[in-house]
């Protein structure tokens, strides 16, 4: 394709702070992802992202005003598209507010288990 040499598919990285840095889009295509990480971690960088709408990622991307596209092949280049568009942008999460939610969410649940 004539896009490959701007394409990077990488299966597994411990650090991927120093490729994701170089990206213009982030682009989670999971058939399935508890939460997706790696959505944070482009998301602190500014990086603006697409994922598919499965539960999970897709459902955290809906809570944050992200996109979300359909669960293919054709989503994904929707997606794409859209991003060539101007239409996809970071989620401008506020990570301490994120982070604070995320633990009292953690200490109801291990309240309410009578530990």
């Amino acid at each position: 394709l004539s896009c490959a040499e701007h394409v990077v598919l990488i299966r597994m990285i411990s650090n991927p702070f120093a490729i994701m840095k170089h990206c213009k889009l982030f682009v989670l295509s999971s058939e399935y992802e508890a939460l997706g990480l790696v959505l944070l971690e482009a998301e602190s960088l500014g990086i603006p992202s697409i994922a598919t709408d499965v539960v999970g990622s897709g459902d955290f991307m809906k809570e944050h005003g992200g996109f979300v596209v359909e669960n293919s092949a054709e989503g994904l280049y929707q997606g794409m598209c859209a991003y060539k568009e101007g239409k996809v942008r970071t989620l401008g999460i506020d990570f301490a507010g994120y982070n604070k939610t995320s633990a009292e969410k953690f200490n109801h649940l291990f309240e309410d288990s009578n530990l």
